[in-house]
């Protein structure tokens, strides 16, 4: 969606896009109708990480500086961050590797000043994917971080 500026409850704006996942995010949060649950997640998708490894590229730092913003917009929101991988190699392997990348994800955003007892992280390797794993780009859109509200 088109660029704007996203209010914060604390008074900061994020430059986000309309359908991006800090939007959906902070909606959520915002919505006193809808109710923290276990289904309900949102895909975080500017978190990169080199190939095979759980080390975030450079290009990660705007969106884990805007969810950072977020739960610092808002102390009591908790998150759970979910790592994925798509189904090439071993399957415990990738387990192994979505929790160093749900891991990763979790340590730059206490980096970020957000308290570590605010998130949780979890490995699923190629459970739950979110599109075909027979196409390259299909993969790539399984190899994510999705973060659930736990607490809000």
């Amino acid at each position: 969606g088109a660029m704007g500026k996203l209010k914060l409850a604390d008074g900061t704006e994020l430059n986000v896009g309309g359908n991006s996942a800090e939007k959906k995010l902070v909606d959520f949060i915002n919505d006193a109708a809808k109710a923290v649950d276990k289904t309900t997640w949102f895909t975080m998708d500017r978190l990169y990480f080199e190939s095979g490894k759980s080390v975030l590229k450079t290009a990660s730092q705007e969106q884990l500086k805007n969810i950072a913003a977020i739960l610092k917009a808002n102390p009591a929101v908790e998150l759970k961050l979910g790592g994925y991988t798509d189904n090439t190699g071993d399957s415990t392997g990738n387990v192994t590797l979505s929790q160093q990348r749900a891991e990763s994800a979790k340590a730059e955003l206490v980096k970020l000043g957000v308290d570590a007892k605010r998130l949780d992280a979890e490995g699923y390797g190629p459970q739950y994917p979110v599109a075909e794993n027979n196409t390259d780009a299909g993969k790539a859109q399984n190899r994510r971080i999705d973060v659930s509200v736990t607490k809000k």
